[in-house]
């Protein structure tokens, strides 16, 4: 596997710079777009360059999407294996974030990320989007969130996620008045 050939976006490190925060993380959350039925053909690779989170590490991949993995640097490595529509469309928005010393990281846009962790819909991603939504505050492009969340709401089958979602802007609006 050459790294020219994968198309991959990180999240963490952008919604750093989004929150604004120090871009300093204890890890790494990637997509890989691997599409459906290819997975194994990425699976086994990276499991031979990094070690495993788990013991079933490739079985856990297939099944959940996500590949966890250790760096070298003992870095955790969550490589999400993409093949939605969304992530295919975030992979095309990404772009170039300057780490300092003229490198650069490939990340995911600001309305990316907020639908990644509303869509994740976990405890800490909502206490994130709170601060990317207040530090992001009218410079979101709203209508393109809600067209990529939305479908994915729906395959989830959690209609709160938006109400959840519509709440936290509000109260943000409100705040920033």
């Amino acid at each position: 596997m050459h790294c020219a050939s994968l198309e991959v976006v990180l999240h963490r490190r952008r919604g750093r710079a989004a929150l604004g925060r120090t871009c300093v993380t204890l890890d790494a959350d990637l997509t890989l777009l691997t599409g459906f039925g290819d997975e194994n053909n990425f699976i086994k690779p990276l499991l031979e360059e990094f070690a495993a989170r788990r013991p079933d590490a490739d079985q856990f991949a297939r099944a959940n999407r996500v590949l966890l993995l250790t760096a070298s640097n003992n870095i955790p490595i969550d490589i999400g294996l993409g093949a939605l529509p969304f992530e295919e469309n975030t992979i095309e928005r990404a772009s170039r974030f300057n780490i300092g010393e003229n490198r650069f990281l490939i990340t995911c846009c600001a309305e990316d990320l907020v639908v990644h962790k509303a869509f994740a819909n976990r405890i800490n991603d909502w206490a994130d989007l709170d601060r990317i939504l207040m530090r992001q505050r009218g410079k979101l492009n709203f209508e393109l969130i809600w067209r990529e969340l939305r479908p994915l709401i729906e395959l989830k089958e959690m209609p709160e996620i938006e109400d959840q979602l519509k709440k936290l802007i509000a109260k943000v609006d409100r705040i920033g008045s």
